[in-house]
């Protein structure tokens, strides 16, 4: 389904390969639920839902929803079974862990088994940030003097703080996140990159 003219259901036949019979099925459980509309018989036209899958952040994150947090939350009770219900010490166990890999962690499992999900999820989250502008809407970081650091835990490969960095220039921002989350992204003249687990003492002090 492309542009603003419907498309009929052969044409989708024909370029995705499945069957007209389950491709009727699947398109018709997606606009019931908004996803699409049948204009008229086998004729489908995009929605605003639909059009957002066309967003690159937006596609990969709603592909990660699907796949592994779907996937791990099936895998949420054997979990509680496993941990009697306190904290894993580490990584794993954990719903993720069980759902792909007993032996690794989300982060471990996409730097060292599967990048291609591995970049998904990294597109997923700047999906994320692009749009939910909540925390310029909580924060009010015109406040802060000029030269204050702020520092963003656990802030993947820097989306938000690049974003908040470019209305802000007076702040700098530092990104912490693990090794193979923020693997080949470049410091900028604002925003530093630098590895960290969460789980750990933060190394900066004195942050604004």
């Amino acid at each position: 389904v492309d542009g603003p003219s419907p498309t009929s259901l052969d044409t989708i036949v024909t370029a995705t390969g499945v069957s007209e019979d389950l491709l009727r099925r699947i398109l018709r459980g997606c606009a019931q639920r908004f996803i699409f509309e049948e204009v008229a018989p086998d004729q489908y036209a995009h929605t605003d839902a639909s059009k957002m899958l066309r967003v690159t952040g937006i596609h990969a994150l709603v592909g990660f929803s699907c796949d592994e947090v779907m996937r791990s939350g099936a895998y949420f009770s054997d979990f509680l079974q496993q941990t009697k219900g306190k904290p894993p010490s580490w990584n794993v166990p954990s719903p993720f862990s069980l759902a792909f890999d007993p032996t690794k962690g989300l982060f471990d499992y996409y730097s060292t088994v599967d990048e291609v999900r591995g970049r998904r999820f990294d597109l997923g989250m700047g999906g994320t940030e692009a749009t939910k502008p909540l925390v310029e809407e909580m924060f009010d970081f015109s406040s802060l003097p000029e030269g204050s650091t702020v520092v963003d835990v656990g802030g993947g490969r820097g989306h938000l703080s690049r974003r908040v960095s470019q209305k802000h220039p007076h702040l700098r921002f530092i990104v912490q996140d693990l090794p193979a989350v923020i693997h080949g992204v470049e410091d900028t003249d604002k925003v530093t990159m630098m590895e960290h687990d969460i789980r750990r003492r933060n190394p900066v002090r004195g942050a604004d």
